[in-house]
């Protein structure tokens, strides 16, 4: 092991790689600070019931994940798992700006869960507390592990012959899947033998790791074909990102990019800023455009809809999906201040039961047991909860939806210790060998079809890491070892 004594890039020395006066590093901090100021003033003005401690919160949250994040990408750990809870496909806008959408359309909202927006501030008081506790875990009980390591990604080197290894497995895997199965709402459906079951769970793994073979060769190599070989490969990627129908992965997919690239190249931040204001709303609306066909039962069907797409058709789909996107779908407390309401009204607590339904959705089928009991934690709200406080669970979750629906809405946000010691304990295990290392930068970092990420329902991702696609996607890097694994080339650090 060995600490990190690199200096942070927007920390003052010669040699960082963005060469930043520390006057910079303190403006990007008043920055975040100006930026909590006017959420919180907004959460006030805009919100047509105005919430001081809602929108006290709401600020809160913005400045700690906002703050977090920096940090992170001061320490070059924004591909740790650390990061996992502040970034995913719009964690800090589920807990902050997209719940004021939901507020602002009240009860005419689509699927409008009548009487919930009363929970909000609840909820939003427990998410604060929940992120703080992280964050003082994390980043100070146990600050020293977190710099402490001796495999990262900026030491792993692929060569350019791995960009086309990658982009072949998931086309094969494309292929086979789809002229067995159909493809439908973003799942291949009906998959009979466990190996199958196994290759669709982790399809999305692989679209994941070709990102990072990619990003690494594209930036560090050379020559000027194996960058050619290595963007287009990353064009060849996203689009398949974009006929999977899952809008949760395109963005989370455009986040490892963007995560990736910044981790090898943190001076870049200024380009890639402006490069995702233009890719995001392009891949937010030809992914809203496969969205809306739900008639479509094959992934081939959706390449055909992306390829003749016309402008109007985008705009139109994603003026539609906005609305639905902003008053249901960006709201991280809906499902929360749902389950409140259904609790208030007599409901109980899951008592273990989303622990026990998040480790048998972690399990593989082959060794899941024959017992009459949910099989996932949303199977478990739609037990306890649907119909009564909530309407539809299959909505926006964050690790405080398992929370309180385990132990209520006084102690629910306790939930994200278990995440904390999680990603301590990834990070540390990853370390062994960079096999284990890029097993957990995936999955536990990245959404799978069973689970949005770490952000999302707490138990169902933590097992399916660990367990099912996590075993998976590291014995295929044991078997494909010569086509996907990188060399370890650990660059010395003073002492």
């Amino acid at each position: 092991m060995r600490i990190n004594t690199d200096h942070p890039p927007l920390l003052p020395n010669a040699g960082s790689p963005a060469g930043v006066s520390l006057n910079k590093s303190l403006a990007v901090w008043h920055l975040i600070l100006t930026s909590g100021v006017v959420t919180f003033i907004a959460f006030v003005l805009l919100d047509p019931n105005p919430d001081v401690i809602f929108a006290i919160c709401a600020a809160i949250n913005w400045m700690v994940m906002l703050g977090s994040i920096y940090k992170l990408y001061q320490w070059e750990l924004l591909l740790s798992p650390y990061a996992a809870v502040y970034i995913g496909p719009g964690w800090i806008i589920f807990y902050t700006w997209g719940n004021l959408g939901a507020r602002i359309l009240g009860d005419e909202r689509y699927i409008a869960n009548i009487g919930n927006l009363e929970f909000y501030s609840q909820v939003a008081l427990l998410s604060t507390l929940g992120l703080l506790l992280y964050t003082y875990l994390v980043f100070g009980v146990f600050g020293s592990r977190m710099r402490l390591y001796k495999i990262r990604y900026q030491d792993l080197i692929w060569q350019p012959y791995q960009v086309i290894s990658v982009l072949i497995i998931v086309i094969l895997q494309l292929v086979y899947l789809s002229s067995r199965y159909p493809f439908e709402n973003g799942y291949f459906r009906d998959v009979t033998s466990i190996f199958d079951q196994w290759m669709a769970f982790s399809f999305y793994a692989f679209i994941i790791l070709g990102y990072l073979i990619s990003v690494s060769v594209f930036l560090k190599s050379s020559r000027k074909r194996s960058r050619i070989i290595a963007l287009m490969a990353l064009g060849i990627l996203i689009f398949v990102s974009v006929i999977t129908r899952s809008r949760t992965f395109m963005f989370s997919g455009l986040i490892m990019v963007g995560t990736a690239w910044l981790t090898l190249r943190p001076d870049h931040i200024r380009y890639l800023i402006p490069a995702a204001a233009i890719s995001v709303p392009l891949i937010y609306g030809l992914g809203t455009v496969v969205k809306a066909q739900t008639e479509s039962e094959s992934i081939f069907e959706n390449a055909q809809i992306v390829i003749s797409f016309d402008a109007e058709s985008v705009r139109s789909n994603s003026e539609n999906a906005l609305l639905v996107d902003i008053g249901y779908r960006m709201a991280g407390f809906d499902l929360p201040a749902g389950i409140l309401l259904s609790q208030s009204t007599g409901r109980s607590t899951a008592n273990g039961m989303m622990l026990i339904g998040g480790f048998l959705q972690g399990l593989p089928s082959f060794l899941r047991p024959a017992v009459d009991l949910p099989g996932s934690e949303r199977q478990v709200l739609e037990l306890l909860y649907r119909g009564q406080g909530v309407p539809y669970t299959d909505a926006t979750g964050i690790p405080l939806t398992s929370g309180i629906a385990e132990i209520g809405g006084i102690l629910g946000f306790l939930i994200y210790v278990p995440v904390a010691l999680f990603c301590v304990a990834a990070w540390q295990i990853a370390q062994y060998t960079p096999r284990l290392f890029l097993t957990f930068l995936i999955v536990g970092f990245g959404p799978s079809q069973g689970t949005r990420g770490l952000g999302d329902l707490v138990w169902e991702h933590l097992f399916s890491a660990v367990i099912k696609q996590g075993g998976f996607i590291f014995l295929s890097l044991v078997i494909l070892s010569v086509l996907l694994m990188p060399r370890h080339n650990p660059v010395q650090l003073p002492d």
